[in-house]
């Protein structure tokens, strides 16, 4: 009696674990332009940090090794392949990201799909204005908790729009004003010495 008690909370454990684990998700590389093709370790790492408070996160060399080896098939077209690679990590969620510059800024994209349903699970955009890149960073580690981060975004624009519109301090042109007087000084004496002189 005791055996079969023991043996059902061990199953209820087990079972109960099992339900409340982050569900797999494999992210493949982002795809950045070439220009910036150097960072493309450091945004991706980025977002699978943020990723990973809501999903168990399969990135980097071990997927990349995968999909190559699925798009080396003949017969493998890009949505079997996907499947596949995500099968291979014992996953049906699948995140594709991206970085485009543009101007000054960065369009960052996420999206999260169910290669076995095929259903859009999350869509996100960032336009990250005025950033470098530890701000497209911290923006992907934004995205990938789920965070709304245009408010963060709002309060960098409201700075660099008051540092615009703040006018330069004028500095006090001491030296000038110093010249000016020693002149001014200067010919107050020469015209008091000719009127000696005239006066003699």
């Amino acid at each position: 009696m005791r055996y079969l008690l023991s043996l059902s909370l061990m199953l209820f454990v087990i079972t109960v674990n099992a339900s409340t684990s982050d569900p797999v998700l494999v992210l493949f590389p982002i795809e950045i332009a070439s220009v910036d093709a150097d960072f493309e370790p450091e945004f991706g790492s980025a977002l699978e940090e943020g990723l990973q408070q809501r999903f168990k996160v399969f990135y980097g060399p071990s997927v990349e090794a995968e999909l190559n080896k699925e798009f080396e098939k003949i017969d493998c077209d890009a949505e079997r392949c996907v499947q596949n690679v995500a099968l291979a990590f014992n996953g049906e969620l699948v995140a594709d990201a991206s970085a485009k510059r543009l101007g000054t800024g960065y369009a960052l994209k996420l999206r999260i799909h169910n290669v076995l349903t095929g259903e859009l699970i999350e869509s996100r955009t960032h336009a990250c204005r005025n950033c470098d890149g530890f701000a497209v960073m911290d923006a992907f580690k934004a995205m990938g908790k789920g965070e709304v981060i245009e408010l963060v975004q709002q309060a960098i624009d409201v700075v660099e729009v008051q540092k615009k519109e703040t006018p330069p301090v004028k500095k006090k042109n001491f030296f000038g004003r110093l010249n000016g007087l020693v002149v001014d000084t200067v010919k107050g004496t020469a015209n008091l010495v000719s009127d000696t002189v005239q006066n003699k």
